[in-house]
């Protein structure tokens, strides 16, 4: 075999260490030693060439998978502030969404109160529309009545006046009462002032009533001699014809009362008497005399002796004339008149009983 070479200063002793060298190579086994060695070569060339390429790859990706990170580390950075701001604009708006919420609430509310005051001022707004309008039909029945006063040539010009002035005082209440629309509140006011005014006139009213039963018992304790018999000169006896009546007490009549008389002087008569109360005895009919009608003469306090006439509530029917002192006391004998009675006279100053039938 020509052309054959030895191998020397190679790796061969290594990997082959029963090759020794200087050894001739010619068998196929060789050959074929050769081209595994060649071919192991190549594919260990290849091998480092493609790790080479492998590591710059490697280098070039954990590069960008680095830089990747990075960015991924600012991007979460980012989306947790974003995140952290969303919330709190969120919490925001919830807030803003409870206060206007609240807000809503509250103009409804408003609105309902408004409502209800409108309703209110449109139901006075149609009373008061009402009114106007019967006022205004009046007005026209004034108008249609002073057309006809003016075509009848038979009335007076007083007249006309009057419906004149009736006429203008109806314009008058129109007017007034289109402008009390805005005074409503006013009106309230002065009611309640007016309710005050009643109860203090009330209170006045009991007053007086007192006051005036204490001036009747006083009154009582002054009446003249002709009355009470304190003088038996100038004093007539009771008669019991068919004018005047005898004084019924516990059933029996009474012609002379000057048993049941005391003395009691004072500064204004010295010579009155009073009627003793503890010596007249029970009567038995009293509870009738407030449906009988009870009259006292009065002294003459002026000169013109004008007669007087008051009424009580109490007891309508009793009423007091002032006419002079000569008079008789006629009295009935069913009226059963006991001392209760004194109480219900009228304070006249001076006068003296008289119970007619």
């Amino acid at each position: 075999m020509a052309n054959v070479h030895t191998l020397k200063n190679t790796n061969l002793d290594i990997k082959y260490p029963t090759i020794q060298k200087g050894h001739r190579l010619g068998s196929t086994r060789e050959q074929e030693l050769e081209e595994a060695l060649r071919n192991s070569i190549k594919s260990n060339s290849e091998l480092d060439s493609e790790f080479k390429n492998l590591q710059e790859i490697y280098s070039k990706f954990s590069k960008n998978i680095k830089q990747n990170n990075t960015q991924l580390q600012r991007d979460l950075k980012q989306a947790y502030t974003n995140i952290n701001r969303l919330r709190s604009h969120a919490l925001q708006l919830i807030s803003e969404v409870k206060r206007l919420q609240n807000e809503i609430t509250n103009y409804k509310s408003q609105n309902n109160r408004q409502q209800i005051i409108i309703n209110k001022n449109d139901i006075k707004l149609n009373s008061i529309q009402n009114k106007l309008s019967e006022k205004s039909s009046e007005i026209k029945k004034l108008k249609t009545n002073l057309t006809l006063s003016q075509n009848n040539s038979s009335l007076k010009e007083s007249e006309n006046k009057s419906l004149k002035s009736k006429l203008v005082e109806s314009e008058q209440i129109k007017d007034k009462l289109l402008s009390k629309i805005n005074e409503l509140e006013q009106i309230k006011y002065e009611l309640s002032l007016k309710v005050d005014e009643i109860e203090q006139l009330k209170l006045t009213n009991t007053l007086s009533d007192i006051q005036s039963k204490d001036i009747i018992v006083s009154q009582i304790e002054l009446l003249p001699k002709s009355i009470t018999g304190g003088d038996k000169s100038n004093s007539k006896p009771f008669r019991g014809d068919s004018t005047s009546h005898d004084i019924l007490i516990g059933g029996e009549p009474i012609k002379d009362l000057s048993k049941f008389l005391r003395k009691k002087n004072t500064d204004q008569d010295s010579g009155a008497s009073v009627i003793d109360t503890k010596c007249l005895p029970q009567a038995k009919t009293h509870e009738n005399l407030s449906n009988k009608i009870v009259k006292v003469d009065n002294m003459p306090l002026d000169n013109n002796n004008s007669e007087i006439s008051t009424s009580k509530t109490s007891d309508p029917e009793i009423s007091v004339i002032a006419q002079p002192m000569h008079q008789e006391i006629p009295i009935d004998s069913n009226s059963g008149i006991s001392v209760e009675s004194i109480d219900i006279i009228p304070p006249v100053i001076g006068a003296t009983l008289r119970v007619i039938k």
